[in-house]
């Protein structure tokens, strides 16, 4: 959690994903309640990768998290400076 804490916490990332589930998610986030000073969680994507499909063969997540990112990096072609990007 401390890493995906200093990720949001920068504040200039346009995407932070974590590996897990809904329910980490929801742990994370009450975590972050108590212990951020209130820092917002609303850059934070997890489970990452799972938007398009419930398959859990790792192989399957793996390329839909690779999609996720091309998505999150690409989503505005005519930026002229990279989208800051962040795992945890």
């Amino acid at each position: 959690f401390l890493l995906t804490a200093q990720a949001l916490a920068r504040g200039d990332a346009a995407y932070v994903g974590m590996i897990g589930s809904a329910t980490k998610r929801g742990r994370f986030r009450a975590w972050c309640r108590n212990h951020c000073d209130g820092q917002p969680t609303d850059a934070l994507v997890c489970p990452i990768g799972a938007s398009a499909s419930r398959d859990k063969r790792p192989e399957v997540i793996a390329a839909f998290v690779a999609a996720e990112v091309v998505a999150a990096l690409t989503c505005d072609v005519h930026q002229t400076t990279p989208v800051p990007f962040m795992t945890a």
